[in-house]
């Protein structure tokens, strides 16, 4: 991926701050942190939902599930036999989801994983993904992080994602 160096530095910095802590102390910290930036209702400081980006880059009301950026994800995801799971009703659009995308299509490509119902992933199937449903937001997205989180994991994490996308 060609990570930039001097990045990922500052980013491993920010992190190793909490390096010694208490585990369960981080934990607490870290989830009222997650909770702050990414869940508090009735809006999140930054939203963590590709189609709330797309929404409001179009001048649309933000609403989950039903809009068309979406609705597009969902059909991508499909087409390769993956969609909500059973029991589940977060959107599929949200940065956690679209990643863990991108990690199965990693394994499959790396031959470690079965693709589900034998559906083939390339590595053009990986970098569409990227150019079609990340691009766009992502980078925002950190930044939107770095300058909303009173955490350095967060910042920390923020900057790995943009040395990601780049």
């Amino acid at each position: 991926c060609g990570l930039d160096q001097k990045q990922v530095e500052l980013a491993a910095e920010k992190i190793a701050v909490h390096e010694g802590a208490d585990g369960t102390a981080l934990f607490h910290a870290l989830r009222v942190e997650f909770t702050s930036l990414y869940v508090n209702k009735p809006k999140p400081k930054v939203s963590p939902y590709a189609s709330i980006w797309w929404a409001e880059d179009n001048e649309l009301h933000p609403v989950l599930f039903v809009n068309a950026r979406a609705m597009a994800i969902e059909r991508y995801l499909r087409q390769f036999g993956l969609g909500q799971a059973e029991g589940k009703n977060d959107p599929l659009d949200s940065i956690s989801t679209m990643f863990e995308f991108l990690q199965y299509c990693s394994l499959v490509i790396a031959g470690t994983l079965k693709p589900v119902n034998d559906v083939p992933i390339t590595p053009t199937s990986y970098q569409d993904f990227i150019d079609e449903y990340l691009v766009d937001w992502v980078t925002r997205f950190a930044d939107a992080t770095i300058e909303s989180t009173e955490d350095s994991f967060y910042a920390g994490m923020a900057l790995l994602l943009k040395a990601f996308m780049r």
